[in-house]
């Protein structure tokens, strides 16, 4: 009997013991967990930052480089959605995308899904800081971080996005995707196509590149403004695809011809113009666009400009070329506005225009224009549009729309560029009015405050208090008001017809000239003190 009370006695101290220990251990388990959970357990990946460490994981591999960079590649994808809620601790993963390029040079994933996580990312950490913080002040960062930390960890994310990729381009050479991806990020998130340029060559050049990626490389061209140098890629593609009876071919590089070719010229030659005509008119924007046009800052029409060389040459008795566009106008051979110098005016260079076709392609015109035959399309136009001695606007070439291949206008095949730039002025006009409007109503409040309180407030916030009515604010903001004599005006909008003061009046439409701000009446009490008074 005493055997088996020592026996269970024992028994049960040791169920005891395992419990307590059992018990011990959960709760120390569920303190670590509820400690980790906060701070998310996946920093554990910044314990290889570098060469060194990657180095390590090589030598702990046993030679088993591939496998190692495998495991690697999941603890990293599971870091990065770990770090995914503070977008500043990114910048750590590099370090590990190094190191599986380094144990696998050829791990084609590691490369696109670190562009996509350097370059992706760091770009929309940029702009998202622009958005938030447009001013470029703190305003209240919610994060323990500096902006201009911020912005220096974002533009080094993208500039690491391109080392990575150089790097797969040198050391993984029989894939296209590094060179390729590097073109998109100088695109589409440094915006700047002409940096995009050689990694685009350069992926045309690998044995895996598909077709359509020589398409990209006279797109990056008319982004870059080399409209000649894309129109020619254009074109050498389309006579390829007319030789190889690809009618998929045909369609896309004959629409591209037409929109990112000729359009995108001609709506930059009507953007230049816009910008000269509104510079030389002190800030002011045109009625339409046609007003551009008959301004005289818009060039003239290669029939005017060939027209006047023939001329020219006839009266002259040779065959060289005109020194220019101003030694015509002087001799009377071509129209020039009188009441605009020359030096105002945008015109192209012309000195090298000859009647040959080709000539009219490679050189910077208004319009550019090529034969049917030089396309290759004589099969693809019907019988009425079919003029073999002529040469042929593009953009009606491909949408085959117009009756006559004579009614080229100066603004002929552009019109959703007209369409776009008057958008812009009815834009420009509508938020003109909506910011008189906003200063009616700040006016009319500045009153009513200096009525009741007998001056005005110290800020345009104060009337704002949660006693008055809200008031819509458009995008005419911000304000600049002076609290001594209540005068408001538009930042935006620095015209005098937009500076309002109390004492004179709430009409922002002022007509004629309005007087500067310096001789415009004050109130009677000059000094914030006085006006308190009053």
């Amino acid at each position: 009997m005493r055997r088996r009370g020592a026996i269970r006695r024992g028994f049960l101290a040791g169920l005891g013991l395992f419990a307590l220990a059992g018990g011990f251990s959960v709760w120390r388990q569920m303190e670590y967990v509820r400690n980790m959970r906060p701070y998310r357990p996946y920093l554990s990946i910044s314990l290889f930052p570098g060469a060194r460490q990657t180095e390590m994981v090589r030598t702990l591999s046993l030679g088993y480089d591939h496998m190692a960079s495998v495991f690697l590649w999941l603890r990293t994808i599971q870091d990065f959605g770990g770090q995914f809620r503070d977008p500043f601790a990114l910048r750590s993963l590099s370090s590990a995308f190094w190191g599986i390029v380094t144990l696998d040079p050829h791990f084609t994933e590691a490369y696109d899904f670190g562009g996509l996580v350097l370059g992706d990312e760091g770009g929309d950490l940029g702009r998202w800081l622009e958005r938030v913080h447009p001013d470029g002040t703190h305003g209240g960062w919610p994060m323990l971080r500096t902006e201009a930390e911020a912005y220096a960890s974002a533009e080094w994310m993208v500039e690491e996005t391109l080392r990575l990729h150089e790097y797969g381009i040198e050391h993984d050479p029989d894939h296209y995707r590094s060179a390729y991806n590097a073109a998109y990020t100088c695109l589409m998130t440094l915006r700047e196509p002409e940096r995009a340029i050689p990694y685009a060559e350069v992926a045309t050049l690998k044995s895996d590149c598909p077709d359509w990626v020589q398409g990209t490389i006279p797109y990056l061209r008319g982004r870059s403004g080399e409209f000649r140098v894309a129109l020619s890629l254009w074109f050498s593609q389309l006579r390829d695809a007319i030789r190889n009876g690809d009618e998929l071919g045909i369609s896309i590089r004959t629409s591209k011809i037409a929109e990112d070719g000729v359009n995108a010229w001609n709506s930059r030659i009507l953007t230049d113009a816009m910008n000269l005509w509104a510079a030389f008119h002190g800030g002011a924007l045109p009625e339409s666009v046609e007003q551009i046009g008959r301004d005289g800052f818009l060039a003239y029409s290669t029939e005017d400009i060939l027209a006047s060389i023939a001329a020219w040459r006839e009266a002259h008795g040779t065959v060289d070329m005109p020194p220019g566009l101003t030694t015509l106008a002087r001799e009377g051979f071509f129209p020039l506005d009188p009441a605009h110098p020359p030096e105002r005016l945008r015109f192209f260079d012309f000195a090298r225009y000859a009647e040959d076709v080709q000539t009219l392609i490679e050189t910077a015109t208004p319009f550019a224009r090529i034969t049917e035959q030089e396309l290759g399309l004589e099969k693809y136009l019907t019988v009425e549009n079919r003029l073999p001695d002529c040469p042929l606007n593009l953009h009606y070439l491909m949408s085959g729309n117009r009756t006559g291949i004579d009614r080229i206008a100066l603004l002929g095949g552009i019109g959703y560029v007209i369409d776009r730039v008057d958008r812009q002025v009815r834009d420009t006009n509508r938020l003109f009015e909506d910011t008189a409007r906003d200063l009616v109503a700040i006016v009319n409040r500045l009153r009513e405050h200096r009525v009741a309180s007998g001056a005005y407030p110290a800020t345009i916030d104060e009337l704002f208090s949660p006693g008055l009515a809200p008031l819509e604010r458009g995008t005419g903001q911000p304000f600049a008001y002076d609290p001594a004599t209540g005068i408001v005006r538009s930042v935006y909008f620095p015209q005098p017809e937009l500076v309002i003061d109390p004492m004179e009046g709430v009409d922002p439409f002022l007509m004629g000239q309005p007087r500067p701000l310096d001789e415009r009446p004050r109130p009677a009490t000059a000094s914030p003190e006085a006006s308190r008074q009053s």
